[in-house]
């Protein structure tokens, strides 16, 4: 169990709230010594207390680096003397920002599937007004609607209604007027959707697509296929898709995708992956075999929209867990698919054995029957635990020949210099500047398997990585991993 000093937590949380603020950060500047003014500075504005609010703000000139930080909270200091109504509840009052007001609403007609011409006429209109853009409905009193931005193309929408596509893959024509063609294009089509026109048609315009009513169906037509407006029920604005799930919205999978494709028969799952406060990012593997059957490496949270995901691609029968570190969620997934078989690093039943894993991988790198020509490995045998004498991460390593991907754990990370936040920049120093000399120094016990791993590896034919954590390499891998063994002073044999 890792321990952190209570201050290190502190700088850390102080970070990430100054990375996801908007708004009333202006000022602070991203340095760990702004971020720490910057939370003494929230802390005051939340307080109700001005006693509160004046020892907060002192703090954070105490952090404040930045001439314009101190002088943001300098200016809480010259707050007027406790009224006598100081002791009551104080009644919060704040602006909102532009940004929180910029929504429309728009009446939802129906499903594109089962609306009609003459209910899409009937739809009504939200009538905005005052600074807060409040609406009050025009027609029918019973209406569903949907609040979607205010982009330009809506904003001036004479009469915007929408229709629900419960999915966007199964909707004629959506994908090849959107000019999508490909596996991957198609993939964006997987899930609901959202129609939004403008019932006020105007002229027809080549460049635009229209929805139309034909023979009793609504269809999508370009402009080109527009022949009168006797039968056209309004001008497509646009399609568009839900956000994606919070909870797969990261660094590493900034699309928030369930699975994201990497290469032909190998999908990504890039999830967060907290430590104390902090995002290291997490990414697991999915890869189709020839049979059809899906091999899973190092598996993360399963959830329904994961499964539904999965479900699309082929059948789960391979769950691997490659060292003794990444284990916590194989439990879950071999109950959620009885079919499939756990294998496991080296010493994993001994270390584990309730967790249901079949097969523990060879010592002597001879691959299971099951994927045997398609994806062998390499155990790396040769580090411990410097503190206990024991093996450590126990780790093996994988090559997917088809691909020519190599599938590493901990071994190798590949996080990214920049678009992370400053606390994922600091993780990045540590892993790089800190533990790899470490371990390098004080884990390989063994330089003769050492050496007999690398070769073995570099030995395979590939020239992609796929990191557990970090982004994929997918060109030049070797070179990548020669140069990332040797800043931890490791070099390959």
């Amino acid at each position: 169990m890792h321990t952190v000093p209570i201050e290190a937590l502190i700088l850390g949380r102080a970070i990430k709230e100054h990375t996801r603020r908007v708004g009333t950060k202006e000022g602070f500047e991203a340095t760990p010594q702004d971020s720490m003014a910057f939370k003494c500075y929230r802390d005051a504005l939340e307080t109700r207390k001005p006693a509160e609010c004046k020892a907060c703000a002192e703090q954070g000139l105490l952090h404040a680096a930045s001439p314009t930080a101190k002088a943001k909270l300098r200016s809480l200091l010259d707050a007027p003397e406790e009224d006598e109504d100081a002791g009551a509840s104080k009644l919060t009052l704040m602006r909102l920002t532009r940004e929180e007001v910029q929504w429309k609403l728009v009446a939802v007609a129906g499903s594109l599937a089962t609306a009609t011409a003459a209910g899409i006429r009937r739809c009504p209109v939200g009538d905005e007004y005052s600074a807060f853009r409040i609406f009050q409905e025009s027609g029918t009193p019973e209406q569903a609607w949907v609040t979607l931005p205010r982009w330009n193309v809506l904003a001036l929408a004479e009469q915007p209604c929408a229709l629900t596509i419960p999915e966007l893959s199964g909707a004629e024509g959506i994908a090849r007027l959107a000019g999508f063609k490909t596996v991957n294009d198609r993939q964006k089509l997987d899930g609901p959707g959202l129609l939004v026109l403008d019932r006020t048609v105007g002229e027809p315009d080549a460049e635009c697509h229209y929805l139309l009513e034909i023979d009793g169906s609504l269809k999508v037509v370009p402009g080109t296929a527009l022949q009168s407006n006797s039968n056209c029920c309004g001008r497509v604005l646009y399609v568009c898709r839900p956000p994606q799930k919070d909870e797969y919205r990261c660094w590493s999978n900034p699309e928030g995708q369930a699975l994201q494709r990497v290469t032909e028969n190998v999908w990504s799952m890039g999830r967060p992956f907290m430590w104390n406060g902090i995002d290291v990012g997490g990414r697991a593997a999915v890869v189709r075999l020839s049979d059809g059957t899906l091999w899973v490496h190092s598996p993360l949270k399963l959830d329904e929209g994961l499964k539904q995901a999965l479900a699309k691609i082929g059948e789960v029968r391979h769950i691997v867990s490659p060292n003794f570190e990444h284990t916590s969620f194989a439990s879950q997934w071999l109950k959620a698919y009885p079919k499939a078989k756990g294998y496991g690093c080296p010493g994993i039943k001994a270390k584990l054995p309730d967790a249901g894993y079949a097969i523990e991988l060879s010592t002597s790198n001879e691959a299971p029957s099951e994927w045997k020509g398609e994806i062998e490995h390499t155990f790396l045998g040769y580090e411990h635990n410097p503190f206990t004498g024991k093996p450590f991460f126990n780790e093996v390593v994988f090559c997917y020949k088809p691909a020519g991907m190599f599938f590493a754990t901990d071994f190798y990370w590949a996080y990214p210099s920049s678009g992370t936040q400053t606390a994922t920049q600091f993780w990045k120093f540590g892993m790089d500047r800190i533990y790899g000399p470490f371990y390098r120094s004080f884990m390989i016990k063994d330089q003769g398997l050492y050496k007999a791993a690398m070769g073995r590896i570099f030995n395979w034919s590939w020239d992609k990585i796929f990191p557990c954590h970090g982004n994929p390499v997918m060109s030049s891998g070797k070179t990548v991993l020669k140069e990332h063994l040797q800043l931890r002073n490791a070099p390959p044999a």
